[in-house]
């Protein structure tokens, strides 16, 4: 991070301070706080219907959404997640149908589909699910500094994007650069804020 770079600074500010509040949350609250927003998130009607959704292998501290995609994947709905070309910001999506058996450890040890699961085209997806760290109600969003998401989305022509955190993710203002993108709908376990 350079000393020049104000909007980096302050970012990886807010990162640290976010990721610290997310790792306060002991288990039981995590756990029943990704549950209501797995429900939530099954109630939006951009999320209706059996269409192709893009979504992310939660880890670690994150909203646990794993338990409404496998329901997904069971109920024969295409579950498309991301797999990090070595070496680029660029990502490949993948169809995920068994989570345990389609999954491997990949770049910065985020589970990622496995490198003989055939790459899906992402024109058929028109919802996605996508990690934040910390994110304000306009829709400005923070993720982990790489810069994947921001780099990737744009291949999602006339795609909702959604971020599912939980509530001390949710801060004032998140300071943007001009690569950022941003996100159409945030849910916590509190809320559903429609982004303006």
């Amino acid at each position: 991070m350079s000393s020049l770079d104000p909007i980096a600074a302050e970012k990886q500010l807010l990162r640290a301070r976010a990721l610290a509040a997310r790792r306060a949350l002991d288990l039981r609250s995590r756990t029943q706080a990704s549950a209501a927003i797995c429900r939530s998130l099954a109630a939006l009607a951009e999320l209706a219907g059996d269409r192709p959704v893009a979504a992310f292998a939660p880890m670690n501290e994150e909203v646990d959404i794993r338990p409404l995609l496998e329901k997904w994947t069971c109920a024969g709905r295409s579950v498309i997640l991301p797999r990090v070309v070595r070496g680029t910001t660029k990502m490949t999506w993948h169809k995920i149908c068994d989570f345990n058996r389609d999954l491997d450890t990949g770049y910065a040890g985020v589970p990622e589909p496995k490198s003989e699961i055939p790459e899906f085209d992402p024109a058929a997806i028109r919802a996605a699910l996508i990690p934040s760290v910390a994110v304000d109600q306009r829709g400005n969003r923070i993720g982990f500094g790489g810069g994947f998401y921001d780099t990737n989305s744009p291949r999602f022509d006339g795609v909702f994007v959604i971020t599912p955190v939980f509530s001390c993710q949710l801060i004032a203002a998140c300071p943007t650069q001009a690569h950022d993108q941003r996100i159409d709908t945030i849910v916590t376990e509190r809320e559903v804020v429609r982004c303006q």
